[in-house]
């Protein structure tokens, strides 16, 4: 039940985050970058993404508890996961980059008072 509490918390800055966007008063738009200022730039993303593939190492307890334990039952769960992180990430990233522009903080709760 930890990890649901984890679910809603994450909802919760969702939903936070994409309120700030819609109701924000007379603040000037923030300036936005469409392309890194250089090109080694795009390595910077490197140890996020990495980062974000340590879950891998959870996928087996997480098989071994699955009750039908078969490929299609995993690729459902993988699909479902990944769904659900997407659906929940993609507006707050969007959102707050929306919001604060180059500005933003790595931590994006540190970006709102």
């Amino acid at each position: 039940y930890p990890s649901m509490l984890s679910v809603f918390a994450t909802v919760y800055v969702m939903i936070a985050v994409s309120t700030k966007y819609f109701i924000q008063d007379d603040i000037e738009p923030p300036t936005l970058k469409t392309r890194p200022d250089k090109w080694t730039d795009v390595f910077t993303a490197f140890p996020t993404i990495l980062f974000g593939y340590q879950c891998m190492t959870n996928s087996c307890p997480v098989y071994a508890n699955l009750k039908v334990k078969s490929g299609r039952n995993w690729c459902l769960l993988v699909l479902g996961t990944i769904s659900i992180c997407t659906s929940i990430y993609l507006p707050t990233a969007i959102f707050g980059y929306l919001t604060h522009g180059d500005n933003v903080a790595s931590n994006i709760l540190q970006s709102y008072d």
